[in-house]
């Protein structure tokens, strides 16, 4: 191959991907994922001819997979995260006290059916903070990766982040408390130790990047391709 033909061939690969970031910026300028589908889905769809790149329609759903990730997620864990928080409220007051200044302190001794209820409020919501968490550590994964870090999420799924994130430290430190009290290993899955190499984050990203890539192959893919990329999306095919 000539040094011509080479850069021709970079360029067009970078066009595809300087394409997607064009379209990533306008499609954000819709306010949200949820609103960007309702204009495409009402209005003109968007000509998308330069996604007939196989590597530019990788990047693209894995995008909207990602968004739509978050959205399914975060909402689910914010309805689980009300529900534990209301019941950890509830068991604070029945195992503590405020003392003279306010504060709750427990109270000896802890009412047996208090005691239970709160460890298994504990652990269930140090499954909620950990999934949470997991995810906002895999979408800055996946930016870094795979799109030279542009920030892949649009408004409404970054807002919900957001809220999630912060509603669940508030609660990690209510959760702590019972969890001392009651001698229980704490809420330990801090953020810091969420680094881009934890084995969660790997998964969670590895699984996003497998299914978008199925999604990417799947009109032009050889039926072997196609089915060696949904046993890796997939590994419990493997064995099938």
């Amino acid at each position: 191959m000539t040094q011509k033909a080479r850069i021709s061939k970079l360029e067009a690969s970078l066009t595809a991907k300087q394409k997607l970031y064009s379209w990533l910026k306008h499609a954000k300028l819709s306010g949200g994922l949820i609103p960007y589908w309702k204009k495409e889905l009402t209005g003109l769809m968007l000509p998308l001819e330069w996604l007939t790149d196989e590597e530019a329609r990788f990047l693209w759903h894995l995008v909207i997979d990602a968004n739509v990730e978050i959205l399914r997620c975060m909402h689910a864990n914010d309805e689980l995260w009300r529900v534990v928080h209301l019941a950890l409220d509830g068991v604070v007051r029945q195992i503590a006290r405020p003392d003279s200044s306010g504060i709750f302190v427990p109270v000896r001794p802890i009412p047996e059916l208090a005691a239970h209820v709160g460890r298994y409020l504990c652990a269930t919501f140090q499954g909620i903070w950990e999934e949470t968490l997991c995810l906002q550590a895999a979408m800055e994964k996946i930016s870094q990766a795979y799109l030279e870090g542009e920030d892949i999420l649009f408004a409404d799924s970054r807002g919900v982040m957001d809220t999630a994130t912060a509603n669940f430290h508030d609660t990690a430190y209510m959760c702590g408390a019972i969890a001392r009290w009651l001698n229980l290993e704490g809420v330990t899955f801090a953020a810091e130790a969420l680094s881009s190499q934890h084995p969660l984050v790997q998964a969670k990203v590895t699984r996003l990047a497998n299914l978008s890539r199925v999604e990417a192959l799947r009109c032009t893919a050889t039926r072997g391709q196609l089915i060696q990329a949904i046993k890796g999306a997939c590994p419990d095919l493997a064995h099938a």
